[in-house]
């Protein structure tokens, strides 16, 4: 499958971001600081996110234009030299490897734009799939914030996930031209 990543258009994509942001099975995986109640409330403040927060935000498409998920960099420090990222999949394309490609492109193209020592992600603990993936991509535990976030009748901890230029040039040096 050929993964791209596009540029946000607010006309082309907010009625299914916002569907995924509806969606409360869905928006555990990754939503924590986002809060609205009408449409109209979530695209205004979507919209000031993407403009004046967010490093950049990037929908992920295969060759045919069908929208795999987003990706997108936020709180960045060009002081502290570092940046997190947060990535959302589409369930239908789960496990064919897309999260783990878009992922790889995504943390090298951070790495190759800004002058960054460290790349941040976090995870809830109840998306297992998730930890595993990125602790197998070589990002390593850093905090756990335990009882983070009360969802579907139960707590769940956040855990912070980091990976260095270093580490993740020596583990991908040889194969990040081929995921290019």
């Amino acid at each position: 499958m050929d993964i791209k990543f596009r540029q946000f258009q607010f006309k082309v994509d907010i009625d299914w971001l916002y569907n995924v942001y509806i969606d409360k099975h869905e928006a555990n995986l990754f939503i924590h600081d986002f809060t609205f109640s009408t449409k109209e409330e979530f695209e205004k403040i979507f919209l000031q996110r993407v403009l004046n927060e967010y490093y950049c935000f990037y929908i992920i498409c295969d060759s045919d234009n069908t929208n795999l998920g987003f990706v997108y960099g936020h709180d960045f420090h060009n002081t502290d030299l570092h940046i997190k990222f947060s990535m959302y999949i589409l369930p239908e394309f789960r496990a064919l490897g897309v999260g783990a490609i878009s992922a790889i492109r995504f943390v090298d193209m951070l790495f190759s734009q800004l002058p960054i020592k460290k790349v941040y992600e976090t995870i809830f603990s109840t998306n297992k799939t998730s930890l595993e993936n990125n602790l197998k991509a070589g990002f390593i535990k850093e905090a756990t914030l335990k009882n983070y976030i009360f969802s579907n009748g139960k707590f769940s901890d956040l855990i912070f996930l980091s990976v260095t230029r270093e580490r993740f040039y020596k583990r991908y040096k040889r194969n990040i031209l081929l995921i290019k």
